[in-house]
């Protein structure tokens, strides 16, 4: 475990990070190089709405993050972490400004005022644009997150390692459930966060 004022500097590092990181994704979402289509909800439609996840898809992958920054063990791991959610990023923006996928509006006609979940997925939306649903950042972060702690845990135990990647599983649920993507966006999202993951790894060993 690093000393605590290193730990508290790559808190403030990574803080700024996702500071950077939203800025520049919220900018590019009224940037978009083509127009923004929809894709058949078919599958998506057999999902029931619930708007109580919303806490979950919001909150969990950020308790997760800081908990991954909290665990690392040394500089090398805080730099293949840094790496791999930069490379992550990237690859998400510019597949959002080159095609953009868009979610249909009628998925966000329900009562933002019916309670306090409601308003604040109404809050979130506000500001999270309908047409960059592909591929889903939160699965992608969510699946670097548990690769990274899969790897700093080390479990023998096949079911702890599992546990740790039933956070990404319950992240796609959680978006599903409050109609904030597609089910197509995850398997995309899921191959990105693992090329980004082994990316990251080879420019921190080279």
């Amino acid at each position: 475990m690093q000393s605590t004022l290193l730990i508290i500097l790559y808190f403030i590092t990574s803080g700024f990070l996702l500071v950077g990181v939203y800025f520049v994704y919220y900018k590019i979402q009224i940037s978009t190089l083509n127009r923004s289509r929809e894709i058949s909800p078919y599958l998506d439609d057999f999902i029931p709405f619930n708007v109580h996840w919303v806490w979950f898809y919001s909150g969990a992958y950020y308790l997760f993050f800081f908990l991954l920054i909290f665990l690392c063990p040394d500089h090398f791991w805080f730099t293949k972490i840094v790496f791999s959610f930069v490379i992550l990023a990237v690859l998400h923006m510019a597949i959002y400004v080159i095609w953009p996928i868009k979610l249909p509006a009628r998925w966000r006609d329900f009562d933002g005022d019916a309670s306090l979940s409601a308003r604040f997925l109404r809050f979130i939306q506000k500001t999270d644009a309908l047409n960059n649903a592909f591929p889903s950042l939160h699965v992608g972060a969510a699946t670097i997150i548990a690769l990274h702690l899969d790897d700093i845990l080390q479990f023998e135990d096949l079911v702890l390692r599992l546990a740790i990647f039933g956070f990404p599983v319950l992240v796609a649920v959680s978006a599903s459930l409050t109609k904030q993507h597609y089910v197509a966006d995850y398997p995309p999202a899921i191959m990105l966060a693992c090329l980004s993951y082994a990316l990251a790894a080879m420019l921190v060993s080279a």
